[in-house]
């Protein structure tokens, strides 16, 4: 009788991500006034810029991703600065550009330096061998479990993954682009409403908190699956 496989503990990506919540959250208690008088004057100038407020934000995304900077906060800005729906557009077209552009710079530039990268990590090296062995539906669960993406996607490009695969693969992101843009979309609405002594928690309210928390729980989900099937796999991404 074999015995039971311990529960999976939390990856650092999951800790940092959890960190990265906790201090925005931290922040909207201590500057909620001072932010709240920020968002109408930042939504403005958004409106304002017309075409270009998308494509500035998709811009820097696809620098500060190509740094390898996590992407948690470039999608809660997002939730910020766009309406819900038009943002969630915007931010699925930002992640498959700035993967994109590091599949890109690393196939063609960086291929011989990410190589000698994978090279020293083991655990890379069966990652690189599992995406050329599984294709496509590693390259899905990979994006879809708690881990970093910029340097997945480097790996990826690095690989002999075929770009239309990488791309399908890569839409395994938005699940959790869709959850941290919504998050911010979340903090934004309890700081404006939080700070107006006219506003009553509503049916509205109740959706916008309510759908946050549902959301959060099927990603959590998701990424949990994802893990143990790479596990599987023998791709173990810890």
């Amino acid at each position: 009788m074999s015995e039971p496989h311990p529960p999976p503990k939390p990856s650092h990506i999951t800790v940092v991500r959890a960190l990265i919540g906790i201090a925005v959250i931290v922040t909207l208690i201590f500057t909620g006034r001072e932010i709240a008088h920020f968002i109408p004057h930042a939504e403005k100038w958004i409106q304002a810029q017309g075409i270009w407020a998308p494509v500035y934000y998709i811009l820097i995304v696809c620098l500060l991703t190509a740094l390898c900077v996590p992407l948690d906060l470039m999608l809660i800005a997002a939730g910020v600065i766009f309406p819900l729906g038009e943002g969630f557009l915007i931010v699925t077209i930002a992640l498959l550009i700035s993967q994109s552009n590091i599949f890109w710079l690393s196939r063609l530039l960086l291929h011989n330096y990410v190589q000698r990268w994978i090279a020293r990590k083991p655990k890379l090296k069966q990652i690189e061998k599992a995406l050329t062995r599984e294709g496509i539906k590693l390259c899905i669960l990979i994006r879809m479990a708690p881990v970093p993406a910029s340097p997945c996607s480097y790996l990826m490009g690095a690989s002999k993954l075929s770009y239309p695969k990488f791309l399908i693969g890569t839409l395994g992101l938005l699940p959790l682009g869709f959850v941290s843009q919504y998050f911010g979309y979340a903090a934004a609405h309890a700081t404006t409403t939080a700070t107006n002594p006219k506003h009553h928690f509503s049916l509205h309210d109740a959706v916008v908190y309510g759908g946050f928390v549902v959301a959060l729980v099927v990603v959590i989900m998701i990424g949990h699956t994802a893990k143990k099937a790479l596990q599987e796999a023998g791709a173990d991404t810890d």
